[in-house]
């Protein structure tokens, strides 16, 4: 009788230990499948230019010289590198079909110490433009970099030239492209432009 209530006991303690160890492992393979996912719509920035002034071999400059734009395409990515003059957001739109609509929209200033891009789509002629991933869309900046010196903003990111994304323009080599540019004077996404704003067509 004894030695029957004892293998009951040493019975009941592995399949308490076994239960347990299940339900760890499934937390575990939760949380890490969440984590691939963050990874995977989450660009990196970088705390140094994405490449050498020197290999951007295509510049534009609006006709006041409050904006300018660099580009460079290596393989299948694409590389931007804006400056405007202020403090606050910088912003390009590429292929609006109508003034700000449709336009593939990327928006960075300094958020703090740290830089911050967004990734829009213009739903409307003159907006809203919100971001990708609250259309259904997904973030495609690949890496980033802002930065502030001498009263101006630039903003350096890299994307897929074809990224997949219905919110995101497919951008060819040697494509003629119209594009839209504007500037604020905060670092505040939503506020609207404040300091110019321009138009313009490019040769990728």
């Amino acid at each position: 009788m004894k030695r029957g209530f004892t293998a009951f006991l040493v019975l009941l303690s592995l399949t308490a230990l076994l239960f347990i160890s299940g339900c760890t492992e499934s937390e575990n393979s939760g949380g890490d499948l969440t984590g691939q996912n963050v990874s995977q719509t989450s660009s990196v920035q970088s705390s140094v230019s994405l490449l050498p002034d020197s290999e951007y071999v295509n510049e534009f400059e609006s006709e006041d010289g409050s904006f300018s734009m660099k580009w460079s395409i290596n393989e299948d990515i694409v590389y931007f590198k804006m400056t405007g003059d202020s403090k606050g957001w910088v912003a390009v739109g590429f292929n609006p079909t109508s003034v700000m609509k449709d336009a593939d929209i990327y928006l960075g200033y300094m958020d703090g110490d740290l830089g911050s891009i967004h990734d829009m789509y213009s739903t409307g002629r003159f907006g809203p433009h919100p971001d990708d991933t609250k259309q259904g869309g997904e973030f495609s900046v690949l890496n980033y970099t802002v930065s502030e010196s001498g009263g101006k903003t630039t903003v350096e990111f890299s994307r897929y030239l074809d990224t997949k994304d219905t919110y995101d323009s497919v951008i060819e080599e040697g494509e003629t492209v119209d594009f839209i540019w504007a500037i604020a004077d905060r670092d505040d996404p939503d506020f609207k432009h404040s300091v110019a704003k321009g138009s313009g067509t490019i040769v990728l």
